[in-house]
């Protein structure tokens, strides 16, 4: 393990140096100014549930869309595509592995027959890359760990739709529960759970400084 870090920081410094090289000091601020961004931080996260036992409205929107239950083949083609653009995060092997083992579901929302968003839904075992760590999800429970639109088509209610669908296609299949986090600066994820009829029953808080990962319990049931 020593040796593997120590060959990754070398690797970390000669991109350094190729960054000075091409932009001088201002470029190597900047680069590390990133790289502590992405890796020190204090985050919050709210979790909201939904109980299918009530009434789940239905969304509509102006375009033509439709709604696939499970299309995980062509979800994940599709994120590797151009269009995806690398604006979510890449799946991880050890996230499809727990996704195939565990039946995930991968709702997608087509326009023309193409997909134009997307969403993961897990149940028994679920792995949270935020958290690195897999949580087990009680039985007729459902958990929402990603939900993806392509920038063209956001504030057209194409999520709503999206989830609305799914949501009501998971109750036929018998989950009786549905929850879902989300980070308590994304307000338009927060207003499309709650109109819809999400709960917010907690919170966790996330300290991230480069390895070290610590969070407060998640509510997952």
């Amino acid at each position: 393990m020593a040796t593997y870090q120590k060959i990754t920081y070398c690797q970390k410094i000669l991109k350094l140096l190729d960054t000075y090289k091409a932009g001088g000091l201002i470029s190597v601020f900047i680069k590390i100014k990133k790289y502590v961004a992405e890796n020190v931080y204090l985050r919050k996260y709210l979790w909201y549930e939904m109980n299918t036992g009530l009434p789940i409205r239905r969304e509509y929107s102006k375009l033509p869309l439709s709604i696939e239950m499970n299309s995980r083949d062509e979800v994940m083609k599709w994120i590797s595509t151009e269009i995806y653009n690398g604006r979510c995060y890449k799946e991880e092997d050890i996230e499809a592995g727990v996704a195939i083992i565990n039946n995930h579901y991968f709702p997608c929302v087509k326009m023309d027959r193409k997909i134009v968003g997307f969403m993961k839904v897990g149940c028994n075992d679920v792995y949270i890359k935020n958290f690195n760590k897999i949580f087990s999800v009680s039985k007729r429970s459902a958990f929402i760990y990603s939900v993806y639109v392509d920038p063209k088509y956001r504030n057209l209610n194409v999520a709503s739709v999206l989830i609305s669908d799914t949501v009501n296609n998971l109750k036929a299949l018998g989950f009786s529960k549905i929850s879902m986090y989300i980070r308590s600066t994304n307000v338009s994820s927060i207003r499309v759970f709650t109109k819809l009829g999400a709960k917010k029953i907690g919170k966790v808080l996330q300290l991230k400084c480069f390895g070290l990962n610590i969070f407060t319990n998640p509510q997952i049931s």
